[in-house]
């Protein structure tokens, strides 16, 4: 319908001048993650973003959280999000460090990956680079529990309940 035309043109219209002046480009250049993580806990990953555009960058935008048992977008299922809100400019970079809390359902060697603006806030001259992944795999392990000083009767019936402590 006409509603839909007038707002198709003009997000191409926003494109194509944000291009002509000179459009950002985020790269992600850069992800350390630890080698081991226990699913459920937090951890630490460090991202180093890049503007490789002819313009800056400044306001807010959505980066996408990723896990890949390959270090690529192959495959790679997302399992968060986390903002950034500053000023980016033409040719620099930023190191911008996140707890995240990793899917329970990923078990063993898992890449994480991050895909910069995810939601598509920033008008790019390219989004075929926005995602990257850390060169080392992160093992993702369950948490082992285990029961000490089991304690429980010397006899019990059939059918009946009985105390069973553990610490």
């Amino acid at each position: 319908d006409a509603t839909e035309l007038s707002r198709v043109w003009s997000d191409l219209e926003h494109k194509y001048f944000a291009i002509a002046r000179g459009a950002p480009d985020l790269q992600v250049t850069q992800i350390v993650a630890p080698p081991q993580a226990t699913l459920g806990q937090p951890i630490t990953v460090s991202v180093t973003f890049k503007n490789a555009g002819a313009g800056p960058v400044n306001g807010r935008w959505q980066n996408t959280l990723l896990h890949s048992v390959e270090a690529s977008e192959a495959g790679a299922q997302a399992f968060g999000t986390f903002e950034f809100t500053g000023l980016l400019a033409a040719g620099t970079s930023i190191t911008v460090t996140q707890r995240v809390l990793l899917p329970a359902a990923a078990l063993g060697a898992r890449f994480l990956g991050v895909r910069a603006n995810g939601a598509g806030q920033v008008v790019e001259s390219s989004t075929n680079n926005n995602s990257g992944f850390a060169l080392t795999a992160t093992t993702l392990v369950a948490s082992d529990l285990v029961a000490e000083g089991l304690g429980t009767p010397t006899s019990a019936r059939f059918g009946e309940r009985f105390p069973v402590t553990w610490r």
